[in-house]
């Protein structure tokens, strides 16, 4: 798991198309005293990452049981903004490359 912000697992709520090609499932928004945790699976990603996880288990830098437990969180990111909007508008102001409001941390 990249960041201490993120839970040990997510609830997938929703998916929705981004461009032609890439499904993301909305996980969930949580308000908190810094602003709102959006919180996304991204397939690619999620693949990216899993590939990344077996490549550490066969150099012997992880065991299996750790693959099992870091690939629950594999693909899913949060992004923490000011902004209150729809889960489709966040992520693609982050795919582009948009600023969400001052506040974004990814």
């Amino acid at each position: 798991m990249n960041s201490k912000l993120l839970p040990a697992s997510v609830k997938m709520i929703v998916t929705f198309e981004f461009g032609e090609k890439r499904l993301v499932v909305f996980c969930e928004r949580h308000k908190g005293l810094f602003g709102f945790l959006y919180l996304f699976e991204d397939a690619v990603l999620r693949q990216v990452e899993e590939d990344f996880l077996l490549r550490a288990v066969s150099r012997s830098e992880l065991v299996m049981d750790e693959y099992c437990l870091e690939r629950r969180m594999a693909g899913v990111f949060g992004v923490l903004s000011g902004l209150d909007a729809e889960a489709r508008e966040v992520y693609g102001s982050i795919r582009v490359g948009r600023r969400l409001s001052r506040r974004l941390i990814l």
